[in-house]
């Protein structure tokens, strides 16, 4: 699965993501029988932390760079180019 590195907003998991990744689960778990339930709710508590994640990563670093832009780049102050001196 591709996931984009800067989710803007939150998209719940369609089915077919949750059955991907159930069917992983299941598979690196040996293959029981009986756990079609709790692999799927575990599936689907994996794709949605991920995906919050991705949401609040994009979110803080849109803030920095709207901090830096405000305050200066890249610390803060004026930016000016030196040249050097030999």
């Amino acid at each position: 699965m591709i996931m984009q590195r800067t989710a803007k907003a939150y998209v719940a998991p369609t089915r077919e993501e949750i059955a991907r990744r159930a069917y992983q689960i299941w598979e690196q778990e040996g293959q029981p029988k009986g756990h079609e339930s709790a692999h799927w709710l575990k599936a689907e508590a994996e794709l949605v932390a991920e995906r919050k994640r991705a949401v609040e990563r994009a979110s803080s670093i849109g803030e920095n760079q709207d901090l830096d832009e405000e305050q200066g780049w890249p610390y803060g102050g004026k930016r000016t180019a030196k040249r050097a001196t030999c």
